[in-house]
Order: structure tokens, then sequence, then C-alpha cells
């Protein structure tokens, strides 16, 4: 998020030790610092099994939290990412969703997804159709060989700032900048924390583009027989069409 990184991330395919830790002060407890979802705190510290879920990254909209521990039944999960204030001046890549904690799944099982990237385009003029996607990732669903753990929240959905001088051609352009899903935890037959959905994105152009254009928020996990266990979806995002060209730097 825009407060920092943290030493260990998952980008999508693999776990990454960045050997950095990039947090001010480390990354602990439920934590959200600014747009980042929290990782989920567990029930039981000591015995380390009281799995709660991952909170979803922000952006234009606010991530959800991330599902109760284990059998406790504690509304520990990780702090939904906050939103962020955007304007054609400063725009932000999404949130990352947060860890869920884990104790009997590989160490990327209950990791966060990564949040949408941004794209900018300043054009002259637009024809056709065309799709731009800044789509938040959706968490892995926690899978252990066994038993169950908390899952990842979902990734914010990332910014698009398009214009045009001639702006006849920008209701051909659909652009997408929703929340990932947070992750289910399907495995266990007692609930564990499923993953908070992905806050939506940002969509600035200066023209109206395409009514199919979504900043929607992620859905939260779900569990084998609780449902969302107290994981909540994300929330939408910001579109706005009316920016003036002069106020682009």
């Amino acid at each position: 998020g825009i407060v920092g990184t943290p030493r260990y991330v998952w980008d999508g395919l693999l776990g990454v030790d960045t050997l950095i830790e990039g947090y001010p002060s480390g990354s602990y407890a439920r934590g959200a610092p600014g747009n980042a979802g929290g990782g989920g705190t567990d029930g039981d510290p000591t015995g380390n099994s009281e799995n709660s879920g991952g909170g979803g990254g922000g952006n234009g909209g606010t991530g959800g939290q991330g599902g109760n521990s284990w059998s406790s039944d504690l509304s520990i999960g990780g702090i939904g990412g906050a939103g962020f204030s955007a304007g054609v001046t400063r725009v932000s890549f999404g949130g990352g969703g947060g860890a869920g904690t884990t104790n009997n799944g590989a160490e990327t099982s209950s990791s966060g997804a990564s949040g949408g990237g941004i794209v900018i385009v300043r054009a002259g003029s637009v024809s056709g159709t065309g799709t731009i996607n800044a789509d938040g990732n959706n968490a892995q669903d926690s899978n252990p060989d066994c038993c169950g753990d908390g899952a990842g929240g979902g990734g914010a959905g990332g910014s698009v700032i398009f214009t045009a001088t001639n702006t006849g051609g920008l209701s051909g352009i659909t652009a997408y900048a929703r929340g990932g899903k947070g992750g289910s935890t399907l495995v266990a037959t007692s609930p564990h924390g499923s993953g908070g959905g992905g806050g939506g994105g940002v969509i600035l152009s200066n023209s109206p583009l395409s009514s199919a254009s979504r900043v929607t928020g992620g859905s939260n996990g779900t569990t084998s027989s609780a449902g969302a266990y107290g994981a909540d979806s994300g929330n939408a995002g910001v579109i706005t069409n009316t920016i003036s060209l002069s106020s682009i730097p």
C-alpha cells in the first residue's frame, strides 16, 4: 500500500521474501497501514491454531474486514485497507489484501492478493471500442491438506485516468477497476476466517466512458458451514467523468 511493502508478499505465483521490512513499525497484528489490507490475528497466539482471515485492500473504496477466528469466533480478522482520496493529480495502485493466519497450510495458502495497477491515457481522439482492466486480484481459497486455515483478503481495484481532446469516442471505452474477492475456507468442517473483499478502484475521465465500466467492491470469502463468518465485502470505488484537461499537470 501507500505506506510501504511488508517483507513477505505473494506475487500471484510465488511467495517472495523482499528481505526488507517496509512498514515503519513492522508487519504485526491487524494492521491495515494506509490502503493495504491488514493481516488476521490468531485467537490463540501461543497455540497459533485459531485462524482468522485477512482484510481486503482499499483504494477508491475501503476493503472489507477479514473473518473471525476458528472455534473462539472472535472478530479479530484483518482490518480492511482505507480508502484513498484520489484526484487527477494523485492516484494510487490498489492496496494488496492482508494474509490470513495459518498453521496447517503451505506458506502461500493464506496469502492476500495483489491490487490493481494504474493506467493513464491522454489522447487527441478515440475511435472504436476497447477495454482497460485495472481490477484487483482474487485471493486464493485456503486449501491445506487436512484441517483448515484463515484465507487472505482480495486486492483493491487500481486507478484509470482516460482523457481525450475530442471526447466523441470515449463512450466506446470500458474501464474496470473492481476489487478482488476474498479467499474462502471450504476445506474445514468447522469455520475458519475467510478473507475480506477488496475495495473498488478509481476511474477518472473528461467525458462518460461506456456504461459497462465498473468500480465495484469484491465479495468476501465464505466458509464451509457459516457463510461469511465475520468477513465483509469491499466497498465500491469512485467514477468521475467531469475532470478537465487543464487540471492535469
